[in-house]
């Protein structure tokens, strides 16, 4: 249960941050900032996996706990915790969206001027910066998101790894099971 309770920690502490982040107001800076809203997504989907991640374990700790644990069971369980490594990706590649949306509106707004000059500049430079901030947020969240949601997902393979060399001599290496008489 010990890995459990360290899982319940780093859910409890990402939902917290996002709390926190909530009661500083950084979510109403980005909120201004990202007219995608790609971030609000990606934030979603960092607190849904972290809860969802936090279920996983707590099955896995009770699960491994059997003194007839099966290859089955953590076959089982490493199939789901790839979902976070795909989520993962997912998080960067909405990042990369959002920051293509961004810059794109910002490359736009330069279309919009019809005569070159230091007034037209100075009132369509806001604008740029704006649409750029939301490219640079959107790629921030979805980077940060990444990283957690992957160090979640290494603990809990590492974690049905350990057990898996105990079974029957059979090992599970680089997260894919090996079966064989040897």
């Amino acid at each position: 249960m010990k890995f459990f309770y360290k899982h319940l920690i780093y859910g409890t502490l990402i939902i917290f941050g996002l709390t926190v982040l909530h009661i500083l107001g950084v979510n109403n800076l980005i909120y201004e900032k990202d007219f995608t809203k790609i971030s609000f997504l990606i934030m979603t989907i960092l607190a849904w996996f972290s809860i969802r991640n936090i279920k996983l374990t707590y099955l896995l700790a009770k699960t491994t706990k059997k003194e007839n644990l099966k290859e089955k069971d953590l076959v089982k369980f490493e199939r789901k915790n790839e979902t976070n490594w795909m989520v993962s990706d997912v998080a960067v590649t909405l990042g990369l969206i959002g920051t293509m949306f961004g810059l794109i509106a910002a490359i736009g707004l330069f279309g919009n001027i019809v005569n070159i000059s230091i007034a037209s500049m100075q009132s369509t430079l806001p604008q740029v910066a704006l649409k750029i901030s939301a490219a640079l947020y959107t790629t921030l969240v979805g980077l940060i998101s990444s990283v957690l949601i992957k160090l979640q997902a290494y603990d809990i393979s590492h974690f049905i790894a350990r057990k898996g060399e105990i079974i029957n001599g059979k090992q599970i290496i680089n997260n894919s099971l090996v079966i064989g008489d040897d």
